[in-house]
């Protein structure tokens, strides 16, 4: 069983033995490969073996966890590192489960690389080893290029400071941000970079943006409306189509946002309670200046007051209460108009 586990045969030992014997070689070769075969023979009779092909031939699935341990902190605590790892000792390893260990401590932001290894102990049980190195840590964070959003806005959006750790998860995390805040403002192709060799040098991050040009509003549009003119629609949005010289038409993803609700509640307060309003996709022109912006709209059926019924009146008499009303039966319904009455 021995034999089997370290992969070595008796057998080995005699076939060098034999080789000595029948091959013509020299008497230093000879020697060398008597040693060979006596060290072989006696390591196999002690039942010695190298922690390399113990390590090959151990399969710990399924075995139980008698331990778990952390190596490689510095500064870190160690249990906010356990306060991530889902294997508990008790339980049967589980390979998957060490895996998403792994992922989970990375995603922490403070170690990379992050490896697991399996130690099996005497009585069957196996330990894992979760070794960390810790991610050195940011001197100063600062962002450039930027002039449509300021310095301030942009550092609170990426939520990376001076001191945390250099995390590659992180880092990204504030690209997205700063990507998404430029799209917000209407600038669709603004690209942001990292200085990496700066960073690696002297832990100084440095967001470098290009924001590229400002989208305008080409022209504004509905679909599906009949219950109202594009006229009647268009005063309902603060957004405007750009003009040269007049008008700007600067396009925001957050003012088309909010043209959305304020046409939704336009409907809604005119009876249209089931009105869904909608923003198509930006249709953006090659050159990334201009585009077209064209709400969607699903009007529905129109609600109206059928009658209005008084109760609990004592004071006024339901006629006088009826000629207070601004709501009145055969109007559209609104709720705006319902809470003034």
């Amino acid at each position: 069983m021995i034999g089997r586990c370290f992969g070595l045969r008796p057998m080995f030992a005699i076939t060098l033995i034999r080789r000595c014997v029948e091959v013509e070689i020299n008497v230093y070769c000879a020697i060398r490969y008597l040693l060979i075969a006596c060290l072989f023979i006696s390591m196999w009779w002690c039942g010695v073996a190298t922690p390399i092909a113990w390590a090959q031939e151990v399969d710990p699935t399924n075995r139980p966890v008698k331990e778990i341990r952390i190596v490689g902190l510095k500064t870190m605590s160690q249990v906010l590192v356990l306060n991530s790892v889902r294997l508990a000792p008790g339980d049967p390893y589980d390979a998957e489960i060490v895996s998403q260990d792994i992922s989970r401590i990375v995603h922490l932001g403070f170690f990379d690389p992050v490896v697991a290894k399996v130690k099996q102990d005497p009585d069957g049980s196996v330990i894992v080893i979760y070794e960390v190195t810790e991610l050195p840590l940011l001197a100063d964070v600062q962002v450039l290029g930027n002039k449509a959003i300021s310095d301030q806005e942009l550092l609170r959006l990426v939520m990376v400071r001076a001191g945390d750790p250099a995390s590659k998860y992180f880092i990204d995390r504030g690209i997205k941000r700063i990507k998404g805040a430029y799209e917000q403002q209407g600038y669709f192709i603004a690209d942001v970079t990292i200085n990496d060799d700066l960073l690696q040098e002297s832990n100084i991050l440095i967001f470098r943006i290009r924001e590229g040009p400002h989208l305008r509003i080409k022209s504004l549009g509905f679909r599906g409306q009949q219950a109202f003119t594009e006229k009647q629609l268009k005063s309902q949005i603060r957004s405007r189509s750009y003009v040269p010289i007049f008008r700007k038409g600067e396009f925001s993803l957050k003012e088309i946002r909010q043209d959305q609700a304020r046409l939704q509640s336009f409907y809604q307060s005119r009876g249209f309670l089931d009105a869904e309003v909608g923003r198509g996709v930006p249709q953006i022109s090659p050159d990334n200046k201009y585009a077209v912006v064209v709400f969607n709209i699903v009007e529905g059926r129109c609600y109206l007051v059928d009658r209005i019924r008084v109760n609990g009146n004592k004071l006024f008499s339901e006629e006088q209460i009826r000629h207070a009303m601004i709501l009145k039966g055969g109007d559209y319904f609104s709720a705006d108009r319902m809470r003034q009455s």
